[in-house]
């Protein structure tokens, strides 16, 4: 985060010491990093001065070639902050009382893979890895919100499969329980706390069958409801939507040499095909990846609480068969993440 100082200039008496406010407005810069800034303050012209100048802090926005814009302004005349008569000289504000300040990347496409314009020489090769990373980066900061409410709603099927297992064992574990079994341990849990108790045995089936029957009906109604939030984020065409734009801003900034460089029809192409086949196989297809981790997450707790479980009953050859499919089950997922 640079600065820029912007001149001002007073004309007339400048025997006397004036002070002026200044604001600054808000254009299209980025609400969290606009309130970051030096909003507003006093310029202050010594005696005999003509000029001064305000310092002001320059956003650092990591979105794409993307022009950050701010207006810095001195305050009208009315203000309650401005006295216009200072020192016994009047002063009036000129018609040139506001400027703009154009803030632009300087970052290369994405997220600085190739380093910045302003190096003597750009990375000329990057890992098909590194690449992906900066571009699912460059795709987070610019629609944050709809990204994080992204990754809270993948961590929900995750949940909801270890209740669906849950109650799976419940159901086999102690839906045909007889009166005399007091202990209800599904992966070396007891869930008596609840279950419904009952008079006799055909009861107590009952109350756990019902128990179940809700539960599963309530895991499929908060799945329904979770996939549909997730669609309404619209996080690949969202992140479309901006790509296109930005490529639109850069190729607008192009000058006529390096339009020459490409052939006709090639930036519109990247604008359709290439900028939906990015979002598609990389950036929606990030949210995938991380809803499948979660889920080999859930499943290696499962499968040690089954190894424990055997291992606390006694059932040594059971649990050591169990413990020799875990590393399979964590390399699957592992040798798909490499091939894709």
């Amino acid at each position: 985060q640079g600065t820029v100082k912007v001149p001002l200039r007073r004309n007339g008496d400048v025997s006397e010491r004036v002070v002026w406010p200044w604001r600054v407005s808000n254009q299209n810069v980025a609400p969290e990093l606009f309130k970051d800034l030096n909003l507003g303050g006093k310029v202050v012209w010594e005696p005999g001065q003509d000029t001064a100048k305000i310092e002001l802090r320059i956003p650092n926005d990591e979105d794409w070639n993307a022009e950050s814009l701010f207006v810095v302004y001195l305050e009208a005349e009315g203000s309650d902050d401005v006295q216009d008569v200072q020192s016994g000289v009047r002063v009036y504000l000129g018609s040139n009382k506001q400027m703009s300040v154009y803030a632009l990347n300087r970052q290369t496409f994405p997220d600085g893979a190739y380093g910045s314009l302003t190096d003597t020489e750009l990375e000329q090769t990057v890992r098909m890895s590194t690449l992906a990373w900066k571009f699912v980066k460059h795709n987070y900061s610019e629609i944050p919100l709809e990204a994080k409410k992204g990754l809270l709603l993948c961590i929900v099927p995750s949940l909801l499969y270890y209740v669906s297992q849950v109650n799976f064992g419940i159901l086999v574990n102690c839906g045909l329980r007889r009166k005399e079994q007091a202990e209800c341990v599904v992966f070396g849990v007891n869930w008596n706390f609840m279950l419904p108790t009952a008079s006799n045995a055909s009861d107590a089936t009952l109350a756990v069958l019902a128990v179940v029957c809700a539960i599963k009906v309530l895991v499929a109604l908060i799945k329904h409801v979770v996939d549909k939030q997730f669609r309404m984020l619209r996080l690949g065409g969202k992140a479309s939507l901006r790509l296109r734009a930005n490529i639109l801003t850069t190729t607008l900034q192009m000058s006529d040499g390096a339009s020459e460089d490409f052939d006709a029809g090639d930036i519109l192409k990247a604008m359709d095909t290439h900028t939906e086949t990015a979002i598609k196989t990389v950036w929606v297809q990030a949210f995938v990846m991380f809803r499948a981790l979660l889920g080999l997450l859930v499943k290696t707790i499962l499968t040690l609480q089954i190894i424990f479980q055997l291992m606390l009953s006694g059932q040594t050859e059971g649990s050591v068969v169990v413990a020799a499919c875990l590393p399979i089950m964590i390399a699957g997922p592992i040798v798909a993440f490499l091939v894709r």
